[in-house]
Formats: C-alpha cells, structure tokens, sequence
C-alpha cells in the first residue's frame, strides 16, 4: 500500500479541521474528500437506461462517521493475534513499514500499519487435495463460534454468505472445493455497507479454521451530512460515469429504485477520513439472449465533495 505524500495528508486534516468542529460533539460535517468507489476496468454497454424514480421519502442528510486511527502499537495487537491463533514464542517477525508479517509452523499473520486490517493464513493446509468440508450451514456456525470465541466479532456483521473455493482441474477429475470462506458483511442503522469492510473466515476440513481477513476499521458518529439530490446524478448515470454491475451485453435497462447505503474505501485514515453514505440505485436490464439481470449504481451521496484532484493541484 502506497502512503500519500506529505502535503497531500497535511492539506486533508486542514480540511478536515475546517469541515468538522469537534467529532464528539453537535456538530456537522460540512464537506467530505471523494471516495475509492471502483469505475476503471469495467465493460460497459452502449445503452440509454430508462430511469423513473420517486425520491419523496428519502432522506436529505445522513449521519456520518469517523474512521478510528489504527492503533500506535501494533505490537501489543499482534501479540495478542498470535495468542488467539497458537503461535508460539519463536515466531519470526519482519516489519516491513507499512506491514508487519508474523509465521510460525507453517502459519502467518500480516498486519497493515496504516489501516489496522491484518489476515491470518494457514500455509500448510493443503489447497491442491480433496478435502471432507462441513455442510455450509455447519461451516457458518463454525466461523461465527470461531469469532465469538476469540472476541473478533463485531456485531454489525450480521449478513453472511458462504463461498465453496474450488482447487485442481474439471478435465481431470481434480477439481474439488478445499474450503468454505464465511463472508461476514455489515450492515449501520439497517443499512448496508459496502465497499472494503467484511470478516471471511475460512473453514476447512473438520472445521479446521485456515484462513481469516479481518478488513474493516472502527469509526465514532461525527454527526450529520447534507445529501445531494439523486436525481442530480441521473445525467451521470446515463453516461456511465459511475460504479455499476450492470452486464456488458445489456441492450436495455430500467432503474426503478434508489436506497441510501454506506461505503469504506480500503485505504488508512489519512487516504479516507469518513465512512460515507452512497446512493444506490437498483435496477434491471435486458440481454441480447433475452435474459434479465438486476444491477446496481453506486453514487457517492454527499453534496459537499473536495475533489481530490483539487488537492493534488494545491498539494
């Protein structure tokens, strides 16, 4: 991970220090840098979308929150980390800056300075072998037992999925899942966030945990934020501008709907201050074969955004 330059990071905490007065306190945020939300590399089709939306019950401000800074110590975190995962007293340890790597027996902890996300593997479970795996049902009741046992479990995490991961090769009959990954997504004031944050626990054989990603930062309640309109993004919709999942061999499209979600961008403190809302537009298109899909749009929904480009040029 790359940090930012010097005057880039001093520039940010001028603006916040003159967008926020006091975090803990009743004040609003006024303005907001721009978030990481992923728009390069995607495919998108050549249509016009058909957009019809009511917007009459939706909010015009949203609480905002403020990302806690990783911790000044990590050493007292990753000791405590390999505790949890049983690595002994001998364990090498090399600080790299911005990460540090822990392995013991076959097992390693890599811990992000600037973020306070760290991921547990174990690099002697065999991935190239057929393995007797828990039914998905046992494995998220496993992982999740795993978390509280361990105090890694957050509350908010409260939406799970679980994902078969496959090794070897269809052609010759190799092909097998080796592991069931718990994806843990959280949800704030019945909203989803999006973006970076999940806990994935991966299960293997005879509940075996081999692998967990612990991806989120905490964050305290900064107040409110005044929204802009969704409807001020409709002309940006229509020329792609934005983070969609729509299908690349659409031929036609309609959005229908629009809900106020939460977004973390992966980067420290210093890259991304705030969990932000996001619009999400909702909507379905048709294919060339004639099938339909739903998709979605992802804006970001703060109507005071410093452009980071902004920043670039006064850095």
């Amino acid at each position: 991970m790359k940090r930012r330059n010097k005057p880039i990071t001093t520039l940010l905490a001028f603006i916040l220090m003159i967008s926020l007065v006091g975090c803990g306190g009743q004040s609003s945020v006024i303005s907001v840098p721009e978030l990481n939300i992923p728009t390069e590399g995607s495919v998108l089709p050549e249509i016009s979308h058909n957009i019809e939306l009511s917007t009459d019950n939706l909010p015009t401000t949203a609480e905002i929150y403020k990302f806690i800074d990783a911790p000044t110590n990590p050493e007292k975190v990753l000791d405590k980390l390999a505790k949890k995962f049983g690595f002994s007293t001998d364990a090498k340890t090399e600080d790299f800056g911005d990460f540090i790597i822990i392995e013991d027996a076959g097992m390693m902890i890599d811990y992000e300075t600037p973020t306070g996300t760290w991921s547990f593997r174990d690099k002697s479970y065999d991935k190239t072998v057929s393995h007797s795996l828990p039914s998905e049902k046992d494995s998220a009741t496993i992982a999740r037992t795993f978390l509280m046992e361990n105090d890694l479990y957050h509350e908010r995490f409260s939406t799970e999925t679980v994902v078969a991961k496959y090794s070897g090769d269809e052609a010759d009959k190799t092909y097998s899942p080796y592991c069931h990954s718990v994806y843990f997504y959280p949800t704030l004031n019945d909203k989803p966030i999006l973006g970076a944050s999940r806990i994935v626990v991966s299960v293997g054989e005879d509940g075996k945990i081999v692998e967990v990603l612990n991806y989120y930062k905490d964050f305290v309640s900064c107040g409110e934020i005044e929204l802009a309109s969704p409807m001020s993004f409709i002309d940006g919709i229509k020329a792609n501008r934005y983070s969609t999942s729509i299908n690349p061999k659409a031929i036609s499209s309609e959005i229908t709907d629009v809900e106020l979600a939460y977004w973390e961008d992966a980067g420290s403190c210093d890259e991304q201050p705030y969990l932000q809302p996001v619009w999400v537009f909702k909507g379905t298109s048709v294919q060339s074969d004639g099938t339909t899909e739903t998709f979605d749009v992802i804006v970001q929904a703060a109507k005071n955004v410093v452009n980071n480009d902004e920043i670039l040029s006064q850095s």
